[in-house]
């Protein structure tokens, strides 16, 4: 293997292990989805997978997400959007409605 594929795996793998550590944060409560929104680790993640990474927000097989859904189907954010590609206006929002726990599902 060329040492250009061994940086990319590397980089790769060094990219994986940092979203797990927020994801497992998150799942902590040591942060919050709005600081997430912000770390560069999450920037290719989808929001959905982002926000399953709660307690009790779709982690289990039978939740399937669905708080996540709901939450981004009010917010009309598609569940495949990255979080690099949101705008500034929806990372308030949705940064806000996940502190507030205002989704009921």
């Amino acid at each position: 293997m060329s040492t250009q594929s061994e940086s990319a795996l590397e980089s790769a793998n060094q990219i994986r292990l940092a979203r797990t550590a927020v994801k497992q944060a998150i799942l902590a409560g040591q942060t919050t989805i709005a600081e997430a929104l912000d770390d560069p680790c999450v920037q290719s993640m989808t929001v959905f997978q982002l926000l399953r990474s709660q307690k009790r927000w779709g982690t289990s097989y039978a939740a399937k997400g669905t708080k996540a859904l709901n939450l981004l189907s009010q917010l009309q954010i598609g569940t495949e959007r990255r979080v690099a590609d949101l705008t500034e206006r929806q990372r308030k929002i949705l940064g806000e409605a996940c502190e507030s726990k205002k989704v009921v599902a």
